[in-house]
């Protein structure tokens, strides 16, 4: 069997398997779009209740001063009432003034505070909602997953063997060659010759459909490594394939002979 041959095989089992995989991929592809969203909401959350934190602290520390305020504010209101001129009556008045400013002040922060943490509460109540629901989603999807996994195990595992006994006679150096090809073309990493037409032994790559000279057609029917000088992947003939006027498999009977 040719190299090219023996490639096609381990290139077509490695097609069986990544389909099996592309299954499971899909499945954690799921997965990790729900757990992603979760973890977001979990961050949100989190954040929410960070920013919760300091907004009570800030409350505490408002009103400790608002109350400092007011017992500053109890001390004139009494200075007042002994107050021996009417100079001395405005500037408590005027100092009184000021202290209530700074007092509404504080009073007017500390009611913001109060209602963006009730709307903070609100927010991750919410979020919660979500939440449950993404949590069961995530649930469902790693349970999809293991389905899929046990699914497809023993199948894998059968492919593997195969294409282990199948790649054991191909040198390293070809093998790399497969899958470089695999993973820079995917499925074209290998690709049928197609007649273009037949009278004037014209053929060409499937997978780019550039035309091909006589001595690659030449060379693929001497079981040669044959790639496209445009695609690069590697060219193959069908058994039964008529190439270059002669029947494939019979060129390689001729050949075994």
């Amino acid at each position: 069997m040719s190299v090219t041959s023996q490639l096609r095989k381990v290139f077509e089992v490695d097609q069986l398997i990544s389909g099996l995989q592309s299954r499971l991929t899909s499945a954690d592809r799921f997965h990790g779009e729900q757990q992603r969203q979760l973890d977001e909401m979990d961050a949100k959350i989190s954040s929410i209740e960070t920013e919760t934190k300091k907004s009570k602290l800030q409350q505490s520390s408002l009103e400790k001063e608002a109350a400092a305020l007011e017992a500053k504010m109890a001390t004139l209101r009494e200075a007042m009432g002994s107050a021996r001129t009417n100079k001395e009556y405005s500037t408590f008045l005027g100092e009184l003034n000021a202290l209530k400013a700074q007092k509404d002040e504080k009073d007017k922060s500390q009611i913001e505070l109060m209602e963006k943490a009730e709307a903070a509460t609100a927010q991750i109540a919410e979020i919660n909602t979500k939440r449950a629901e993404r949590v069961a989603m995530v649930a469902k999807a790693g349970e999809e997953r293991a389905k899929r996994q046990s699914e497809i195990a023993s199948k894998l595992a059968e492919l593997q063997s195969k294409r282990d006994t199948l790649a054991k006679d191909l040198a390293p150096s070809e093998l790399a060659l497969l899958a470089e090809l695999i993973d820079r073309l995917g499925e074209n990493a290998m690709a049928k010759v197609d007649e273009i037409d037949r009278r004037n032994h014209e053929w060409a790559c499937s997978s780019c459909m550039r035309a091909l000279p006589v001595q690659a057609i030449s060379m693929i029917l001497k079981g040669q490594l044959t790639r496209c000088s445009n695609c690069t992947c590697i060219l193959f003939a069908d058994d039964d394939q008529d190439v270059g006027a002669k029947k494939v498999k019979k060129k390689e009977a001729a050949e075994q002979l």
